[in-house]
């Protein structure tokens, strides 16, 4: 009797500690669900950051590459519209003489 009076205590103690486990496990199953799933989503996040950051690459090496040939461009509209002046002059010239030699 008296070791049941001294045991009764500590074996309430250890059923409710063990529910309390109990209790804990599975909030904390709860709870790694839960990281488990922002993790998962995280990853994804991270995947399509990724996908936007090359994406972003690409337009930005595409409009380089557009910017380089609207320069080419410009350089050689401005190089024919000095041809087109100098064969305008070399035009005007040939006809004076053409005139010089015929009159």
């Amino acid at each position: 009797h008296k070791i049941y009076v001294k045991v009764a205590p500590l074996m309430a103690k250890v059923e409710e500690a063990s529910r309390t486990k109990t209790e804990a496990e599975a909030a904390l199953a709860i709870v790694q669900k839960r990281v488990a799933d922002i993790e998962e989503e995280c990853a994804k996040l991270d995947a399509k950051l990724s996908g936007a950051v090359a994406e972003k690459e690409r337009v930005e090496k595409q409009a380089s590459a557009c910017l380089a040939k609207l320069g080419l461009a410009e350089r050689l509209v401005n190089g024919l519209a000095d041809e087109y002046r100098r064969w305008t002059a070399t035009v005007k010239e040939l006809k004076d003489l053409q005139n010089r030699l015929i009159g």
